[in-house]
């Protein structure tokens, strides 16, 4: 899709994780897992850009506690200490999600979560995204 904004990548974002959430991944995974694939084919768009990595990351501050968990997972290379403290939060959860959560933090912890993405530099900020 050409031309699109940081804006537009953000509230393609949004409407896949929505429509790949924990309720439709519990009654229909197949189609979660298409909607899945296309928000990382986005978080992948977004991470190309400073502005797009900060857009992603001000999504950690997000009211649904399914949106602050994808996004402090995609973000855990740019902003550490901000995304460990988000999933960490989220693990608290007595939930899948909160399970979800765990485990990120956990493998990751271990070396074991990469994305292709991170490749791009860290932010110069270091460890928290702009305000």
């Amino acid at each position: 899709m050409p031309n699109q904004t940081v804006d537009d990548l953000i509230r393609r974002l949004l409407r896949e994780w929505e429509r790949s959430s924990l309720r439709v991944r519990l009654t229909n995974p197949k189609k979660a897992n298409r909607h899945h694939d296309r928000a990382l084919k986005t978080v992948r768009e977004l991470a190309h850009s400073h502005e797009g990595r900060e857009a992603l990351a001000k999504l950690m501050d997000a009211e649904d506690p399914e949106v602050r968990n994808g996004a402090a997972t995609y973000c855990l290379y740019w902003y550490l200490q901000k995304a460990k403290s988000v999933l960490r939060e989220v693990a608290q959860r007595d939930d899948l999600l909160g399970f979800e959560a765990m485990m990120t933090l956990s493998e990751f912890e271990a070396g074991n979560l990469f994305f292709s993405f991170w490749k791009q530099e860290p932010t110069s900020e270091g460890t928290e995204p702009s305000q």
